[in-house]
């Protein structure tokens, strides 16, 4: 999925599938699972004017990345799919569920026991007035213009835009 996301296009070619294809190659062999989680992350699109993790949380809590506690952080892995319909500020019930399905695979594979499952389950999702939310656009607007590092999830050293630009060169 990052090697698909490092393409601007979404044309359906077999050159394109096969530059993905060698992309993915080539992440897989130089990075840990944990470092193509992270560029997943900080390259994709979250709703509501955020690209990347950071921008995420700040749009959707107002905190910074290494900030968010569990439900926070399933709200956003939950918001992957379809930014728009599952975006806690336009369908609180709807993000809702689709946390707790991310809760409840994070307990499938082991990463959360049930009664955390329940106490998380229990709470509502807290996001931000809409002032909160103009006021992250604008910090985020402003942090593009000054060409800022991408932010990264769990507070993992900053990347910087040579890697994106390096994996899509060769």
């Amino acid at each position: 999925q990052l090697a698909r996301l490092l393409f601007l296009t979404r044309e359906r070619t077999v050159k394109r599938k096969v530059k993905e294809w060698m992309t993915a190659i080539r992440l897989e062999r130089r990075y840990a699972k944990n470092e193509i989680l992270e560029m997943y992350l900080n390259q994709n699109y979250y709703g509501s004017g955020a690209y990347g993790i950071q921008a995420a949380a700040q749009v959707y809590f107002g905190k910074n990345v290494e900030d968010l506690n569990v439900s926070e952080c399933a709200v956003l892995v939950g918001l992957l799919p379809a930014p728009t319909r599952y975006s806690p500020l336009r369908n609180p019930k709807l993000s809702e569920q689709r946390r707790n399905l991310v809760l409840r695979a994070m307990v499938t594979v082991g990463d959360l026991d049930e009664a955390t499952y329940d106490s998380l389950t229990a709470q509502p999702i807290v996001a931000p007035t809409i002032e909160g939310v103009a006021g992250a656009k604008s910090a985020i607007r402003i942090a593009l213009r000054c060409s800022a590092p991408t932010m990264t999830f769990a507070g993992l050293a900053p990347r910087s835009e040579e890697h994106t630009s390096e994996l899509q060169s060769h």
